[in-house]
């Protein structure tokens, strides 16, 4: 058996507080796994050839057994297979718990062990947005209160056995409590991300829950797009934030607001919204038209520059537009803005807000604007202004880059499904 345990910094003074790591050589790759194992120990109290914690540290006992857990649990694998990365990081995940490796995998069985793993591995990650990860922390919470009130536990095994009943139940769980179908959906996404690394990580089998197999609610919701006069009050207000002490904005709230507004004015998705494209030599003071990249550069859309107002703000900007790596640090900037659009113009709007009508099988619904805004508002908007302008579908379609007529009726509430019309009382003067 290989020598386990190492000082982490052998050249720190005998007192200064250190850790003891773990130091594995992998037969399979041939290099060395170096895991903290959650001891703290100075170089005074830390005996290498015994590799042991010496009795004058105060938890010596605790240290020790955890030391021979881990020596353990590595030998008894050596005796039948060779020992991989993941096998080191649940022995030492079960001796910091205090669980024997069984234990802590029948943890992980379960759906929240599952999200757990998920979150503990996102949580030092700086690609992800701290908000969706602690989104898992929260379903977790969310699914064990489920599971009291069930009765029981989602585990691997149920889930293979029968995810359909387990997802009605949980969608019931969550309409009891008044989530809209929109958030329900959305979570079964959250959990299906979580069981998918569980596989990915364990090599087991399970299975993840479908949403084409649940009854939904149907909801026709009325375009959410700002019209001029708000889209005014956002723009004075954004450029001349000064004397509203009302509100507070924070510089990166402010910024926010920009980048919203930019995408008013252009029609860009959030993905397309970087600095490759939009620069000083893609946009100018004197341009009348702006041609940017979408879908990770495979097809390129060219817009109109209504008056200045791109180059505007992209220069009050210094051109700062964000560069996201991957779709969840895109989502978190996305709900970011999205927040701080909905502050300023519930702030802007007041009590003279528009009611967005929502059609569901209870009935009419409505809501306030200022509730409804997310980040596509901003290509909505952009559609039904530039309609506005020109009375031109088919330049509102291409300015989108829409393929079909039908997506860019639908920004524009138009009604797609009418083949009836009453002509009668028309006249034509002949």
């Amino acid at each position: 058996m290989q020598t386990l345990f190492f000082i982490k910094n052998a050249k720190a003074t005998p007192t200064a507080t250190n850790s003891i790591n773990l130091r594995f050589k992998l037969v399979e790759t041939g290099k060395f796994k170096v895991k903290g194992i959650g001891i703290s120990c100075s170089l005074k109290d830390w005996n290498q050839d015994d590799q042991q914690v010496r009795r004058s540290h105060p938890q010596y006992k605790k240290y020790n057994s955890q030391l021979e857990f881990i020596t353990i649990e590595l030998e008894k694998i050596e005796k039948e297979r060779n020992v991989t990365d993941t096998d080191i990081s649940t022995i030492v995940e079960a001796s910091i718990k205090g669980l024997t490796v069984q234990e802590l995998e029948d943890k992980g069985n379960l759906l929240t062990g599952m999200l757990n793993g998920i979150y503990e591995v996102r949580l030092d990650n700086k690609a992800y947005a701290q908000n969706s990860v602690n989104k898992f922390l929260q379903l977790k919470s969310t699914i064990e209160r489920f599971e009291a009130k069930a009765g029981y536990q989602i585990t691997a095994n149920s889930l293979n056995k029968s995810t359909l009943s387990i997802q009605n139940d949980l969608v019931s769980y969550y309409r009891s409590m008044d989530v809209k179908d929109s958030s329900i959906k959305a979570y079964l996404t959250a959990l299906n991300t979580a069981i998918r690394y569980y596989t990915k990580l364990t090599g087991n089998q399970v299975k993840t829950f479908s949403k084409i197999d649940s009854k939904w609610e149907k909801t026709e919701k009325q375009i959410v797009a700002l019209n001029t006069p708000e889209l005014q009050k956002l723009y004075e207000f954004t450029f001349n934030p000064i004397g509203n002490s009302d509100i507070k904005t924070t510089r990166f709230e402010l910024k926010n607001l920009k980048l919203f507004l930019f995408r008013c004015f252009s029609g860009m998705r959030i993905s397309d919204m970087n600095k490759k494209n939009i620069n000083p030599n893609s946009l100018t003071a004197t341009s009348t038209t702006f041609t940017y990249f979408q879908d990770k550069g495979v097809k390129s859309t060219t817009v109109f520059c209504i008056a200045s107002y791109l180059f505007d703000i992209a220069t009050s900007l210094d051109w700062d537009f964000p560069e996201y790596t991957t779709d969840d640090s895109l989502r978190g900037y996305g709900r970011r803005e999205t927040a701080a659009v909905r502050k300023h113009l519930s702030y802007l709007l007041k009590d003279n807000q528009r009611q967005i009508q929502h059609i569901t099988e209870k009935g009419y619904v409505y809501t306030n604007l200022s509730d409804e805004v997310s980040t596509h508002t901003a290509r909505k908007t952009f559609a039904h202004l530039l309609y506005s302008l020109t009375n031109n579908i088919m330049l509102v379609m291409k300015q989108l880059g829409h393929t079909k007529i039908e997506i860019t009726m639908k920004y524009l509430d138009f009604d797609i499904n009418s083949d009836s019309m009453d002509l009668k009382s028309v006249q034509l003067g002949f």
